[in-house]
């Protein structure tokens, strides 16, 4: 032994001293005989291995299978290690010396400096992007917060008056919200300030509004003063300051006389002559009696109504219903001689009232009370939303017969349900998020509102311009749409101010139904085509012209649909079935009835014979049964999480939209959508009849289409803007249930990603890497039979759909890992091991990472 650990030992030598005096327990002599052994080779891996086998407890034992480890890539400590990996290792004493660690290669230190450095550099260059992020956020938030708001002024009662109830407020609100929803006024918010005139109708109250008003000298234009009085009063006051003025529903000639001063209705020296064409044209009438208040309102329209009149028929007498404002008993006294007089005159004819709202209920009430008959037309001042919840009670005990509401005519601007286009899509929207349908003075105020908004943006009048310069900017800004061509597109279609300051708005005569103000069987509308061009139709009393317009006799249809089920959803035919109630009430010609369905698949299919039918006085009612297969226009970009429209299209087959218009029944158009759909044959089942596909809504809107120009009729002048039908659709929005979809079409693909994750986890043996190639190819290759059998159900759309980005996604993952297993495999044959490891460990780090992104990605975009 002595010989053996002489000066000349070698480490393997001193090793094997240093075990035979372990075996017979000596092991502070074969700790000092193993570290003699480490001072000659401190990389010699059995010694470290023995030291470990000898050492006092396990911090030492771990310090020395350490280095056991670091000497040996292969060797057993890496094993042991796993046991101690809770404890800190401390070197035994006697080699307490060889404790500080070799100092690595020189190539290895630049190595893992550079990888340093460069994390380093890759840290600070994110830090510097999130930081310019958060700089350019908060320079945004800042500019936005001082972006000079525009102020407008709304004046309205917003706890009181006639309009309370009717949402004027609400739809004017709604839309600046809109406006600032889309950026404002060129950058610039619009804010209302309110002024609350309680609904005041006086001049002093309207007078002390106005100079509020124009004492503010943030407000660069004002809406409001709803009543012709106020206008009236308040005008001078706004045009002494330079203050523009839109009022939305005052119809008082002299409310525009000066010139800072708009309205988005009609005048009533207009509302007079329609309803004057309307009582000869549409009811026929050859007399009339006028009564009227003494309002400025009632003065206008009683004055212009008897010359209007007097040209196609004849006024039997003008009778005063008092003061708009008077005690019980005088209103009483005024109501009575009133319905005496009707009474005793049998050829009394229509009614017209003259009036604003308050004399109107207890006089109507009054008149059918006393069994007159005689059809009532009112104009626009008796406030008809409001009149129609108080005339739909019930009369007295002295009468026995109907509504005190029948035959009841109003004129006011075009009504909600008889709006098309964009203003059917606006009226929908507010009957969602009000619960009812836009009142006229709604439609007015929000009318209004736009008018502003347009005048606004042309002005170039922002936050922080002088307001005199500003006011005037705004105000010829409004002056100068006076064309169609400057004019904007509104609720009605292009709308312009007419040379009094009136804006050209369409009107519009409304009945109540079942305590609402609906449109009536007949309208008179705007036919636009050449004068000339109408000598034989206005000789046959077909149309009329009323300041410069002509006017034509239309039929408005009232139009319901009852959904039995929606079924067979054919998405590469692009083509649904539908089973459905529909009925039609009208009045006048039944080419009302002659109607067929734009998107029917059968071209030759015609409507049914009528399952029911019924006559009430004029009214017609007509109820069929429809069971027929219709195109759908579909889209498949987000498939399988699309959402489709399935529409039925009604549509007159001979009729353009000046003859015949089809409005929504007000009863469905109250219903909820779980009322909707419910199916008609049973109303506890759905209409869903379609599989994988859930139906959301089932919306019912009115649209105009038809060609721009006029397609040779020899009869269209050049004021015609071509052939026009108006179209009736319910259209159901439903969403397909991708959940079933994702769990039968995608669990496939799902498993090929898995498999492919599978060829990152092999071996580092180079000879694996065809085996690892052959499964990355195969699998590739059954993702595109896959993903070709999964678009085989749609048709030839030419774009790329949702699930298609799922497979491109996937394809360029299985090509990545082909590259990985190629470049694994050659640096494994260059003996570049430590590379190996890198890219082995960034691969299945960066497969998951990469899955994880394209799922959450999915869940961004199409997770509502």
């Amino acid at each position: 032994m002595s010989a053996e650990g002489g000066a000349g030992a070698s480490p393997p030598a001193l090793t094997r001293l240093a075990a035979r005096a372990a075996e017979r327990g000596w092991r502070r002599a074969a700790r000092r005989l193993l570290a003699r052994a480490l001072t000659l080779d401190r990389g010699y891996e059995p010694a470290w291995l023995w030291l470990a086998a000898v050492a006092r407890d396990d911090a030492e034992r771990r310090f020395c299978l350490e280095r056991a480890a670091e000497a040996g890539p292969d060797s057993v400590a890496h094993r042991d290690l796993a046991r101690l990996r809770r404890v800190a290792p401390s070197p035994p004493p006697e080699v307490a010396h060889l404790a500080g660690p070799p100092l690595p290669p020189r190539e290895a230190v630049s190595g893992r400096a550079g990888r340093s450095r460069g994390r380093r550099w890759w840290l600070v260059g994110a830090a510097g992007v999130l930081v310019a992020a958060l700089v350019l956020g908060v320079l945004e938030c800042v500019c936005a917060e001082r972006a000079e708001p525009v102020y407008v002024a709304l004046v309205a009662g917003f706890r009181g008056g006639a309009l309370r109830g009717e949402r004027v407020v609400e739809a004017i609100e709604a839309h600046l919200d809109q406006v600032n929803g889309h950026g404002g006024v060129r950058g610039h918010p619009v804010r209302l300030v309110r002024y609350d005139d309680h609904g005041a109708t006086d001049a002093a109250t309207a007078r002390a509004v106005a100079r509020r008003v124009v004492a503010d000298r943030r407000v660069l234009l004002a809406i409001g003063h709803f009543y012709s009085d106020s206008a009236l009063a308040a005008a001078p006051v706004y045009g002494a300051a330079g203050v523009p003025l839109i009022t939305p529903t005052a119809t008082a000639d002299a409310a525009t006389a000066g010139p800072w001063v708009f309205r988005a209705t009609f005048d009533d020296s207009y509302q007079a002559r329609f309803l004057a064409a309307y009582l000869r044209h549409a009811l026929k009438a050859r007399t009339a009696t006028v009564v009227h208040d003494d309002s400025a309102y009632g003065r206008d329209t009683a004055s212009a109504f008897g010359r209007a009149f007097a040209r196609v028929g004849r006024v039997r007498r003008e009778l005063s219903a008092g003061a708009r404002f008077e005690g019980p008993g005088e209103r009483a006294r005024h109501v009575d001689a009133v319905v005496r007089a009707v009474r005793a005159d049998p050829a009394a004819g229509a009614l017209v009232l003259a009036m604003e709202y308050e004399p109107v209920a207890p006089l109507v009430r009054a008149l059918r009370a006393r069994g007159v008959r005689n059809p009532v037309v009112g104009g626009a001042g008796t406030r008809p939303d409001t009149l129609a919840r108080v005339l739909s009670g019930p009369l007295d005990r002295l009468d026995r017969r109907g509504s005190p509401a029948q035959d009841v005519y109003v004129v006011a601007p075009q009504l909600g349900d008889s709006l098309t286009g964009a203003g059917a899509k606006w009226a929908y929207a507010f009957r969602r998020r009000y619960g009812s349908s836009p009142s006229w003075a709604a439609i007015a105020a929000r009318t209004a509102a736009d008018a502003a908004v347009h005048a606004l943006e042309r002005s170039g009048a922002g936050g922080g311009t002088a307001a005199a310069r500003g006011r005037r900017a705004v105000r010829d800004a409004l002056a100068a749409m006076d064309t169609p061509a400057r004019g904007f597109s509104g609720l009605y279609g292009r709308a312009f101010f007419d040379p009094a300051r009136s804006l050209q708005v369409p009107a519009s005569i409304g009945v109540f139904e079942r305590g609402r103000f609906v449109s009536a069987p007949l309208q008179l509308v705007e036919y636009r085509r050449e004068e000339g061009e109408f000598g034989q139709e206005r000789a046959a009393g077909q149309v009329v012209g009323v300041d410069g317009r002509v006017l034509v006799v239309q039929q408005v249809v009232r139009t319901g649909f009852n959904f039995n089920r929606i079924s067979e959803l054919d998405a590469r035919g692009r083509k649904f079935r539908a089973d459905f109630f529909l009925w039609l009430r009208y009045s006048g010609d039944d080419g009302a009835t002659d109607v067929d369905f734009a998107n029917q698949a059968d071209a030759r299919y015609r409507l049914p014979a009528p399952v029911r039918t019924s006559t009430v006085g004029d009214l017609k009612y007509r109820l069929y049964r429809v069971v027929t297969t219709f195109t759908a226009d579909l889209d498949f970009h987000d498939y399988p999480f699309d959402r489709q429209h399935l529409a039925v299209a009604l549509q007159n087959r001979t009729h353009p939209a000046s003859h015949v218009l089809y409005v929504g029944d007000r009863a469905l158009l109250a219903q909820s959508q779980a009322e909707l759909l419910r199916s008609g044959r049973d109303p506890g089942t759905s209409v869903n009849d379609l599989l994988d596909w859930r139906v959301q809504e089932l919306e019912l809107h009115k649209d105009r289409v038809g060609s721009t120009a006029a397609l040779g009729d020899p009869s269209a002048g050049p004021g015609e803007g071509g052939v026009h039908y108006n179209q009736y659709t319910a259209e159901f929005t439903v969403a397909r249930r991708a959940d079933a979809f994702l769990v039968t079409n995608l669990l496939p693909l799902l498993l090929l990603v898995v498999v492919s994750y599978t060829t990152l986890l092999f071996s580092r043996d180079p000879g694996f890497a065809p085996t690892r190639v052959s499964i990355l190819v195969t699998a590739i290759l059954t993702a595109v039979v896959l993903r070709t059998a999964m678009l085989d159900a749609l048709p030839d759309v030419g774009y790329t759909v949702a699930v298609g980005w799922a497979f491109y996604a996937y394809f360029l993952l299985a090509v990545v890992c082909v590259c990985v297993v190629l470049a694994s495999a050659w640096l494994m044959e260059h003996g570049r091991v430590a590379a190996w490891r890198r890219l082995t460990l960034l691969a299945r780090i960066g497969f998951p990472l990469y899955c994880g992104a394209v799922a959450l990605g999915y869940v961004l975009v199409y997770g509502r």
